[in-house]
């Protein structure tokens, strides 16, 4: 899908522009454009004159945009062993009550373990360990 298909479908979907964008229901973390070399070959979908998929397409020169998510495993790791800040967790949503104790426990148990492998990590090395040094925060 090229850069001006994608922007269409966005806008013929959510003309407002508000909604919020997502790969699966993981949310987005940074849009990007890389050479297709990159870390391998980029693949591209292959389709008839009816749009139809028929295959596949590899790809090493030119560049292509990439579109990264995170997960809330890794979003929990970033605040607080990156940027050494506790996650802020919404449940203001009318469908997500705050009585709603199973959100909360996976949300408790993600925090403990990622303050858990800070904390064990800087004991055994005598260092924070931070991968992105905060630069994933814009």
């Amino acid at each position: 899908m090229t850069t001006k298909e994608l922007i269409e479908q966005l806008q013929k979907l959510d003309p407002s522009g508000s909604l919020e964008v997502t790969i699966g229901k993981s949310p987005i973390k940074d849009v990007e454009v890389y050479p297709c070399y990159y870390d391998g070959a980029q693949v591209s979908i292959l389709r008839d004159e009816q749009k139809k998929i028929i295959g596949w397409k590899w790809n090493r020169s030119g560049s292509h945009i990439m579109i990264r998510n995170i997960d809330i495993d890794d979003l929990a790791w970033l605040l607080i062993c990156d940027l050494d800040k506790d996650p802020v967790v919404d449940y203001s949503d009318p469908w997500v009550t705050e009585d709603n104790e199973y959100l909360k426990d996976i949300d408790k148990k993600i925090i403990d373990n990622a303050k858990a492998l800070d904390k064990e990590f800087t004991e055994k090395y005598g260092e924070k360990y931070t991968r992105n040094k905060g630069e994933d925060n814009d």
